[in-house]
């Protein structure tokens, strides 16, 4: 029988040839000796519950940042749903302006200033799929 080992992405760009994984990572292929790779399912819910996790995790950090700077600007946060235009979230213009500089800190991107062109999002739905859109 063909013993399987899991070949790493650095390994295959010309890691040192004594270099072996422990445990295989979610989303990496299993390749034999004679190089046939192959992805199976599981591998493939894998990165796609990942993809699902992190989502929710923007979503999630976003909201907490939404109720956060409500709370200090003694602001009325309306209930948070993807349907909640904005302009009646209860938050003012300082309100988002600190949230998208906290979102920046904590995510990493900042969509507003972006080199590509992004149209401003007029619901909480449309805010949390622009960061999710540059989040990844």
């Amino acid at each position: 029988m063909e013993q399987k080992t899991l070949i790493s992405p650095l390994l295959a760009a010309g890691s040192p040839a004594g270099f072996r994984p422990s445990a295989k990572a979610p989303g990496v292929p299993i390749c034999g000796a004679v190089g046939h790779c192959k992805v199976t399912d599981s591998d493939k819910i894998a990165v796609r519950s990942a993809q699902e996790a992190q989502m929710m995790s923007v979503k999630s950090t976003i909201t907490a940042q939404f109720q956060q700077v409500a709370r200090e600007q003694d602001r009325m946060l309306a209930p948070l749903s993807d349907e909640l235009k904005l302009v009646q979230s209860g938050l003012d213009s300082l309100s988002f302006a600190i949230i998208v500089a906290r979102l920046e800190d904590s995510l990493g991107v900042d969509p507003f200033n972006s080199t590509e062109a992004v149209e401003f999002p007029v619901t909480f739905g449309d805010f949390v799929r622009l960061y999710e859109r540059f989040a990844k």
